[in-house]
């Protein structure tokens, strides 16, 4: 009996010891936490003050240039081409000749009418003075009348035919390459250049058709090339298209672009943008949000520590994207930073210049 209760009390004496030992296991190392959270050093970071501004409603859309007038230059008639007084990529004007084709036959051909219609001319003109004179009848001069017209007419058949192998500039714009070379054997449709008026272009583009109610010519609208990234082209709406495409659901656009210096070539691909209205939005530096899976943060700074706040974002500009829910107007959020911190850390908030989106309101502490 004596040795049972000398076993039990030694058991006892055992546990007792082993529960002294977490427990002062337990309470070192949470001293050893408290101490250490105690001495975390700030951690610096750049915030600033949410505020609202004014955002401008756009639509974006993938627009086509084209020309204001484009055609292609090519021969009426057959022939050989006997003389190309242009230069590739040259400005021409309206009338200025291209080439020419040979038509020997066809300047003999109108020297002879032209020589027939001056001897019919004389040959009126005696018949008409001897008819005041009563010497010949009125039928005798009819005659002589008709066959006048007859070759003037014939001169301007043989003018038209001429004029045919001489080919000319339709229109102000600058050329294309040269296709043929003098002693080229062309036919009608064979491409001799092309002929481009630039100035103003045309840009050809689609919206949706919800979209209809708003668009009207004379809207201003801005342009952008991968070719030109720094230059933003200027334009207007000119002409909206009367009907929506069934399959599509959507509406042809047709706008202007002056381009003066001519840098916006037929056939190049530029991003479109049309204010539709102007409304106020809280926006904020797109590098202040903080991605994770399919969710947005933005690390708020309350009382001198970073909390993690997720937020609704919703259109987005050049740097900057709107913030539809989650955040305030007023409201301290970390700019740069953001990879320094967690939810939780303490932070020193150091201030910036005002400018942009944003405003400095001094630290929050």
């Amino acid at each position: 009996m004596n040795s049972s209760r000398g076993i039990n009390a030694l058991l006892l004496l055992v546990v007792s010891i082993a529960v002294a030992g977490v427990a002062w296991l337990y309470l070192g190392e949470w001293d050893d936490s408290r101490a250490a959270t105690s001495t975390i050093e700030p951690v610096a970071v750049i915030a600033q003050r949410t505020r609202t501004q004014p955002l401008a409603d756009r639509i974006q859309a993938l627009g086509n240039a084209r020309a204001s007038q484009a055609v292609e230059i090519t021969p009426e008639v057959s022939g050989v081409i006997a003389t190309l007084s242009f230069e590739p990529g040259a400005t021409v004007e309206a009338g200025e000749v291209l080439a020419t084709l040979g038509a020997a036959d066809m300047q003999a051909n109108l020297e002879a009418a032209q020589a027939s219609a001056a001897q019919s001319l004389s040959a009126y003109e005696r018949q008409r003075e001897l008819f005041r004179s009563n010497l010949v009848s009125e039928s005798q001069l009819q005659l002589s009348e008709t066959l006048l017209r007859t070759d003037r007419a014939n001169v301007a058949v043989a003018e038209a035919a001429l004029a045919e192998h001489v080919i000319r500039a339709p229109f102000d714009g600058r050329l294309g390459l040269r296709e043929v070379s003098v002693g080229s054997l062309v036919q009608p449709g064979t491409l001799i250049t092309t002929l481009d008026d630039l100035t103003p272009v045309e840009l050809e583009f689609t919206v949706p058709a919800l979209y209809v109610g708003t668009l009207e010519p004379g809207q201003a609208i801005t342009a952008r090339s991968a070719a030109y990234p720094d230059i933003e082209f200027s334009g207007t709406v000119q002409t909206v298209a009367t009907r929506v495409d069934p399959v599509t659901r959507s509406v042809r656009v047709r706008a202007v672009l002056p381009n003066p210096a001519r840098l916006i070539k037929p056939g190049m691909l530029l991003t479109v943008r049309l204010t539709r209205g102007t409304t106020t939005a809280l926006l904020i530096p797109e590098h202040a949000v903080v991605p994770e899976n399919d969710r947005q943060f933005v690390f708020v700074i309350e009382n001198g520590v970073a909390q993690s706040r997720e937020v609704k974002t919703g259109a987005r500009r050049l740097g900057l994207v709107e913030i539809t829910g989650g955040l305030r107007p007023g409201e301290s959020i970390i700019v740069e930073g953001t990879l320094k911190v967690r939810d939780g850390t303490p932070v020193t908030r150091i201030e910036t210049p005002q400018g942009g989106a944003f405003e400095s309101q001094g630290n929050d502490s």
